[in-house]
Formats: structure tokens, C-alpha cells, sequence
């Protein structure tokens, strides 16, 4: 077991992906390249260096169509298409458009990006929370963040 989320693992039979219960029942069947975990209700799955979404019932929610996708935080994933990152909410629907070198989770409400060389965060509406761009930047923790 690699990965675990809201009572689910990820493991791994002969290179094919899957997801089982804490008691080891079979819960998503064997049939992915890549599952990360379960967090808002969706795992982030691949199938063909393609990234997508699934429920519990292994529907696929938001289709295979990232080339990376991270798990759900505050409601909301960042994803890539070529070289470049936005984020999307738990319905697929875009928060932000592609244009991100780096975008990290949310915490506390925002999130840490990368744009042109600078950091910065943005808001839960997709725009920057602060008029400033930093030289290096963590997330906030404790309402609070290291910035340079």
C-alpha cells in the first residue's frame, strides 16, 4: 500500500493500479497505470499518460485529458497540461486558466504559484490574494508565510 485517502490504498498487481479497503476487500478494480488517493469525494487516476478523476464507484468524474493532476485540497486541484499548471474544482470546472510554471495545494485558503520566475498566491476566486511577487515562498501555515 503506497497511497491511502478516505479509507482507501492504492496498491499495485503486476504494474496495473487499484484500490482497496482498510480491511483489504477489492474496492476500485485493477485496471489503472497511476492512482494517487481519495480526498473531496475523487482520486486522480492515469490510463495511458492520461490524468483524470474517478468516484468511489470507479466512474471517471472529470476526464482523462492532464498530463499530471494532484489530489484535492480545500476543494480544489492543480493540474498540468503541457508545461503549464492551473487548478480546477471538484466538478472539472477551471478555477484558473494554464499559465502557472509551479502550483502548489491549498492551504488556508490560498494557494502558492509561480508565474515568470516570481511566486505569489492566489484566492479560492483564481486571482492573486497579494499585489506582490516573491523571489522564493512557502504556503501558508498558521495564517503565516515565509516569503523573500
Amino acid at each position: 500500500m503506497l497511497y491511502y485517502g478516505e479509507g482507501l490504498a492504492g496498491v499495485r498487481n503486476r504494474g496495473i493500479w487499484g484500490l482497496i479497503s482498510a480491511s483489504g476487500s477489492r474496492v476500485i478494480d485493477f485496471e489503472w497505470d497511476q492512482v494517487v488517493r481519495f480526498s473531496s469525494g475523487l482520486c486522480p487516476v492515469a490510463r495511458d499518460s492520461s490524468f483524470g478523476y474517478i468516484d468511489k464507484n470507479n466512474e471517471v468524474v472529470i476526464p482523462l485529458q492532464y498530463e499530471e493532476a494532484s489530489v484535492f485540497y480545500e476543494n480544489y486541484a492543480a493540474v498540468r497540461r503541457g508545461n503549464k499548471w492551473g487548478y480546477i474544482d471538484t466538478t472539472g470546472k477551471p478555477l484558473t486558466d494554464f499559465r502557472f510554471d509551479a502550483a502548489y495545494r491549498f492551504s488556508e485558503g490560498l494557494a502558492l504559484v509561480s508565474e515568470n520566475g516570481k511566486y505569489g498566491y492566489i484566492n479560492t476566486s483564481g486571482k492573486y490574494a497579494f499585489d506582490e511577487r516573491f523571489d522564493e515562498a512557502v504556503m501558508f501555515e498558521n495564517g503565516i508565510a515565509r516569503v523573500r
